[in-house]
C-alpha cells in the first residue's frame, strides 16, 4: 500500500496583490512544495477570484513551485487546455462541476499532469471509489470552510 504523502501548498487567495511577486518569492524560499490556486467563476461558487493572467505571473515569479490549479467553476473541462499552457502542474476539478468525470480527468491527464478531484462537504466521498486509481489528488473541503468561507471569501481576505 502507498501512504500518501502530506504537502503544504499554500493558497494565493489571501494573497495581497500589491506585493505579489515579493510575497510569493517569499512563499517559495520558505519551502513551499506548492501554490494553491483557487479559480472561482461567481457561478459555481458565488465569488470571482482571478483568472488566467493571476497564474501566468505566479508562473513567471516562482517557476519551480508546483502549481495545482483549483477550478471552481461551471464547465472546467473548457478551461483545462488554457490553464496547462500557463503552467498548471495539476488541475483539480470538482466532483459536481463536470458532466464527465471520467472524461474531466482523462482530459487532464492528456496533457501529462496530475489531476485531482474536490468534493464539497455535502458530497458523500464514496462518490470518489471508482475514481480514486486514475487520480493524484482528492481534495475535500470541509464543512465549516465550505460554507462560512468559501461562499463569502473574497481575494485579498485573510
Amino acid at each position: 500500500m502507498i501512504m500518501p504523502s502530506n504537502i503544504l501548498s499554500p493558497s494565493i487567495l489571501a494573497l495581497d496583490f500589491k506585493s505579489m511577486s515579493e510575497d510569493l518569492t517569499a512563499v517559495s524560499r520558505a519551502g513551499a512544495e506548492w501554490i494553491h490556486v483557487d479559480i472561482m467563476d461567481g457561478s459555481f461558487v458565488p465569488n470571482i477570484s482571478f483568472g488566467p493572467p493571476v497564474v501566468k505571473c505566479i508562473k513567471q515569479v516562482i517557476p519551480d513551485v508546483f502549481m495545482d490549479v483549483h477550478l471552481m467553476i461551471q464547465k472546467p473541462e473548457s478551461y483545462i487546455e488554457k490553464f496547462y499552457d500557463l503552467g498548471a502542474d495539476s488541475i483539480t476539478v470538482h466532483y459536481e462541476g463536470v458532466s464527465d468525470l471520467k472524461a474531466a480527468i482523462d482530459l487532464i491527464h492528456s496533457y501529462g499532469i496530475k489531476c485531482g478531484v474536490a468534493i464539497s462537504p455535502d458530497t458523500p466521498i464514496g462518490v470518489l471509489d471508482d475514481y480514486l486509481d486514475d487520480i493524484e489528488m482528492v481534495l475535500e473541503c470541509l464543512s465549516w470552510l465550505w460554507r462560512k468561507e468559501l461562499y463569502s471569501i473574497h481575494t485579498g481576505q485573510t
